[in-house]
């Protein structure tokens, strides 16, 4: 870790969902100003030191604290899959590997928009699709183009006030 605290925030899609850990889904969902003080909903980013990185990008994890005080961690499944899963943050506080499944590069595009890499499969960014139900998106790993125009990939990162 950088032995910064981590960022309190709300992570939303360009349309404005909010992404919500369900048990091991992580989805984008409207939410109104009660809802998003939900512990679901409320996400901590945690820097790390990479010294490989460009200045823009930091090497970061996205977890969210339950009201059980379970720690939920946004974690690569597969190269398409993203899931959460209750992690020790301790077991975190060092990763020696360049590429974990919690590990992500975190762009800023610009203001409050960013991109996550996946550190573990690289080219592949968190991105959201619609699911059957119009009303959520699922967040998923999805392949991109440094000229791609691809919005789902943009995440809006607020800080939590």
């Amino acid at each position: 870790m950088n032995g910064q605290p981590p960022m309190s925030c709300w992570i939303q899609s360009y349309d404005r969902k909010f992404l919500v850990v369900k048990s091991t889904e992580c989805i984008f969902e409207d939410r109104n100003l009660g809802e998003r003080k939900q512990s679901d909903s409320k996400f901590k980013i945690q820097a790390y030191r990479n010294t490989e990185l460009q200045q823009q990008t930091k090497a970061v994890m996205l977890y969210s604290v339950g009201q059980d005080e379970k720690v939920q961690v946004v974690c690569c499944r597969t190269d398409s899959e993203v899931c959460s899963e209750i992690m020790n943050l301790a077991d975190l506080n060092y990763i020696e590997d360049s590429g974990h499944k919690a590990m992500f590069f975190m762009k800023n595009l610009k203001n409050d928009t960013y991109m996550f890499e996946s550190t573990l499969h690289k080219g592949r960014f968190l991105s959201f699709e619609p699911t059957r139900d119009s009303c959520l998106h699922k967040l998923i790993l999805h392949p991109h183009e440094v000229d791609d125009t691809d919005h789902t990939i943009n995440m809006i990162v607020s800080k939590e006030k």
